[in-house]
């Protein structure tokens, strides 16, 4: 009985430091929120969530207005005519400007000229064979209202050229032909009076977009036309087949195509 003691005491203390062995270490023990309730022990709290950046302000931006429509910049432009009543300066308001006339008109003025001024035409048309050029202050269409333009008479706005160079649009000489026009249209675009005739020639003032016209004298149909339909738009002198000089007469021009 004795000797059993000692090896019982043994058999006791190795079964302890297996227990002690097998044991879970505290660090070990679940931690989880669940276990801790389990437990009942209160969870640590979730930490603080970190902070929103600020929202920016709401910004209303206005609705931007519709651009106006503006017509666009005239700028030099230049009109010839054919006076029915009145010289080329006789206007209000016109006046010398250096070698020049002037009218004024708003946001501009208009420069006055000859058409026919220095050549053989007859004193009576180149008193009222008149271009007037438009000049404006900045951007001004052309303030026709101050040309008095009449009823029977036609303003002719001529290509930019005429304008920047007025050389390059003089009047040119073109022949009556035998050969009547395709086509006499009715309707816009006719002149009542738009010729003028004397001597032995017939000058008139025709919108750009003639290349063919007739007229009578002595109750003859005479035509011109332009070379293989050309336009004949601008100031003409027409030389006239007669046997005896005419008086000055107006003469009475219907447009053609050729």
């Amino acid at each position: 009985m004795l000797a059993s003691r000692p090896l019982l005491l043994t058999s006791l203390v190795a079964a302890v430091a297996a227990a002690a062995c097998s044991a879970t270490p505290a660090d070990d023990v679940d931690q989880s929120g669940d276990a801790l309730s389990r437990r009942g022990v209160d969870p640590a709290p979730p930490p603080p969530a970190p902070p929103r950046p600020p929202r920016p302000p709401h910004v209303v931006v206005p609705a931007q207005p519709a651009a106006e429509q503006t017509a666009p910049c005239s700028g030099v432009v230049r009109f010839d005519v054919r006076r029915a009543t009145r010289a080329c300066e006789d206007l209000p308001g016109s006046a010398p400007s250096g070698d020049a006339v002037v009218v004024p008109g708003a946001g501009g003025h208009f420069v006055v000229g000859r058409l026919l001024a220095g050549t053989s035409a007859p004193q009576a048309l180149q008193d009222r064979a008149c271009s007037y050029t438009w000049v404006p202050d900045a951007c001004a269409q052309p303030d026709v209202s101050k040309l008095l333009v009449e009823p029977r008479e036609d303003l002719v706005r001529r290509p930019s050229i005429c304008a920047s160079a007025p050389a390059s649009c003089g009047f040119k000489s073109v022949p009556l032909t035998s050969v009547p026009p395709r086509a006499i249209p009715n309707g816009t675009g006719r002149c009542e009076v738009c010729g003028f005739a004397q001597g032995r020639s017939m000058w008139a003032i025709l919108p750009s977009d003639w290349n063919g016209f007739r007229f009578t004298i002595h109750d003859e149909s005479r035509f011109v036309a332009g070379d293989q339909g050309a336009y004949l738009g601008g100031l003409v002198e027409v030389p006239l087949d007669l046997d005896d000089d005419l008086e000055g007469q107006d003469v009475e021009l219907e447009p053609a195509i050729y």
